[in-house]
């Protein structure tokens, strides 16, 4: 199994039990209440169950998808080779799983405000595992707050016993030292099923098999901790100090519960507004007890009204009116565009651009705001994470007793302007034609040339450099 615990996926079982925990080593949870209720209301937001979410206003979902936009850009096209002997070459191949599934951790660390990599030594290999904020409990942390002492958890079910297994890390910058403590505790089954009210009763590593190689240890001769803490970069404050991180839409939530809403006024214009036909019951046959029979498939669209014979009433009356819908698609944008702002994105990300016009100043700063901040996440955040989880491979390689060697790691991200090349060219051009950019800046964008060799060639060519100029 290794020295380290490995079955993590059932950690939620554990949520929850914070005194129980708190108790086991005698220690005290370094997370405040109010982080605690606000982590829980960022995971239901993320979920779609926020407090204003509900039937009437279910939601868009948005939160997940400003993450998403940012990791996709994060993660694509990273390269990370680590080279120089065989150690190097032997976790270079165990990092790839890691690096596979960056864009995911990406996302985790912006809905969540941060994470955890936990490597450890798996049956045959190294591996990590990622390790969200409702599935570890700080402890400790040093005076630079960087989080040294922790409580992971893991979960195992047999027959009518659950065990709850609890693994405390520890790191001692004096001593240069890492430690791991193990608990176990099990609770039994009862009639009504088993109990989540507390930790149960204490039990040996020897009781679950794969457990059962466990066992405390304390490595010596380490410069970090063997678990890499990721935050997303710093948007709010909500205490001070603050040590935990935040999500990165974090400013953006009273904008979320405004565009539910808003969805949910413009769901409700459709819906009355769909057409309808309103016709005198006398033209509907009844069935035997006396029920209209209206047209079948469409029972939704006929409805049968009683004139009494009137003359004056129409036998038919159609009701079509017309939604008022660009009122409401242009509220919308506009919350969107907020969004994207609070959230440092570019304007079109998750908005209609179409329906807004923009500057080109408005245009170059709003793309400017995506490339910092994902060049943000990609070097300030994620390389050195990245970094970190290597140096925790290659300690985990010497308790393997794999043979030392030379080990230089390269990283090679992509540039956040050519990442989206395509359709930034095509807003521009589209900015051009609207006399919003001019012709001499977008042919020293696209051709990639100075502004002033731009417009030599256009004055060689006889194309003025005014906006709608027609040629570009």
């Amino acid at each position: 199994m290794g020295i380290f615990s490995w079955a993590v996926g059932k950690m939620r079982d554990l949520f929850g039990l914070n005194k129980g925990i708190q108790d086991a080593f005698g220690v005290t949870i370094a997370v405040s209440k109010q982080m605690l209720t606000l982590q829980r209301d960022w995971r239901l937001i993320v979920a779609g169950e926020a407090d204003w979410n509900n039937a009437d206003t279910p939601s868009l979902h948005l939160a997940d998808a400003v993450s998403s936009r940012i990791a996709s850009r994060v993660a694509l096209g990273l390269k990370c080779e680590i080279s120089g002997s065989a150690r190097a070459d032997y976790i270079n191949e165990q990092i790839k799983p890691v690096i596979t599934d960056l864009q995911y951790t990406v996302q985790s660390i912006c809905n969540d405000g941060e994470v955890i990599f936990k490597p450890y030594i798996g049956r045959d290999k190294l591996e990590t595992t990622l390790v969200e904020t409702d599935c570890y409990w700080p402890i400790g942390y040093n005076t630079n707050g960087e989080l040294v002492d922790v409580i992971f958890g893991a979960v195992h079910r047999a027959d009518k016993t659950i065990y709850r297994l609890l693994e405390r890390h520890t790191f001692n910058i004096d001593n240069k030292s890492h430690s791991i403590e193990y608990k176990v505790y099990k609770t039994e089954q009862t009639a009504q099923g088993f109990t989540h009210e507390n930790l149960g009763t204490p039990a040996s590593l020897q009781d679950v098999p794969d457990w059962a190689q466990l066992q405390d240890i304390t490595i010596l001769g380490i410069e970090k901790p063997l678990f890499v803490v990721i935050k997303a970069p710093p948007t709010k404050k909500y205490e001070k100090p603050q040590l935990q991180g935040v999500p990165i839409w974090a400013k953006a939530i009273d904008q979320f519960k405004k565009a539910d809403r808003q969805e949910a006024r413009t769901e409700f214009e459709f819906e009355g507004g769909e057409l309808a036909i309103h016709a005198d019951d006398s033209m509907f046959k009844r069935n035997e007890i006396g029920q209209l029979i209206l047209p079948k498939g469409k029972e939704r669209v006929y409805r049968g009204v009683h004139s009494g014979g009137a003359d004056t009433v129409d036998p038919i009356d159609v009701f079509n009116p017309d939604p008022r819908i660009e009122g409401y698609d242009k509220r919308m944008n506009g919350i969107l565009r907020r969004v994207e702002f609070l959230c440092r994105l570019s304007y079109g990300i998750i908005s209609d651009n179409n329906l807004v016009e923009k500057t080109a100043e408005e245009f170059r700063s709003s793309k400017d705001e995506l490339v910092t901040t994902v060049g943000g996440i990609q070097l300030d955040t994620m390389q050195p994470a990245l970094e970190h989880l290597i140096e925790s491979y290659n300690v985990l390689a010497d308790i393997q007793g794999f043979p030392q060697g030379n080990c230089e790691t390269k990283f090679e991200w992509s540039e956040s302007y050519a990442i989206d090349r395509r359709e930034e060219v095509r807003e521009r051009a589209d900015l051009t034609q609207k006399g919003l950019y001019y012709v001499d800046e977008f042919r020293s964008y696209y051709n990639e040339v100075s502004l002033e060799d731009a417009q030599k060639d256009l004055m060689e060519r006889g194309i003025p450099f005014s906006p709608l100029a027609g040629e570009f």
